[in-house]
């Protein structure tokens, strides 16, 4: 099955398939039929191929039922994506309320305090679209003092390297100046013992 096929037209492409094979003599039973179309189904299927393999017979599970089982599957999954897509893409909307001026039963403090409370939600929905503008906003300047600190840390680290080699060429140094006083003190006594 391909990712953006559905379970129908999977099911009509494989019976198409099972049925040019038995024109050409090739019988499948039904378990062999089930056991077929579970192992076409690709990874995102795979909690469901489970279930079903846990949950049923597959030696006697009609063809009918697992198609069933698996259309209902594909839909409550199509539900879930839709449902996501909705949540991400709804918009915070203040809210908006009406009173009937002719409603005797509520008073005017009644009143007062419903609209404080709406302006309250309205002021903190407002506040929280605020928020997240601020979030976009620190991030930009965290972003760019993150980019000054690791050029500050790359000047340092070149300065640290160079400081490494002249280190490196200082004890060399006395390293040949070590060798050379050992040389000069070696020289005395090869001419010492040659007299």
């Amino acid at each position: 099955m391909n990712e953006d096929e559905d379970i129908k037209s999977m099911f009509t492409r494989f019976t198409n398939i099972i049925n040019a094979l038995q024109s050409l003599d090739k019988t499948f039973s039904n378990s062999e039929l089930v056991r077929k179309i579970l192992r076409c189904l690709p990874r995102s299927w795979m909690p469901k191929v489970t279930a079903i393999e846990e949950a049923k017979n597959l030696s006697i599970l009609p063809l009918e039922d697992l198609l069933g089982s698996l259309m209902t599957y594909e839909l409550t999954m199509q539900k879930g994506v839709k449902d996501e897509k909705k949540e991400s893409t709804k918009k915070k909307k203040a809210m908006v309320a009406t009173w009937d001026d002719s409603d005797e039963s509520s008073s005017d403090e009644d009143t007062r305090e419903q609209v404080a409370q709406l302006a309250l939600m309205a002021f903190e929905e407002e506040e929280e679209e605020e928020s997240e503008e601020v979030t976009y906003d620190e991030l930009i300047i965290m972003c760019e003092k993150y980019n000054s600190m690791i050029a500050s840390l790359k000047k340092k680290v070149r300065t640290l390297t160079d400081e490494n080699d002249e280190l490196k060429t200082i004890d060399l140094t006395k390293e040949i100046n070590s060798k050379d006083v050992e040389i000069d003190f070696l020289k005395n006594e090869v001419a010492h013992l040659e007299e």
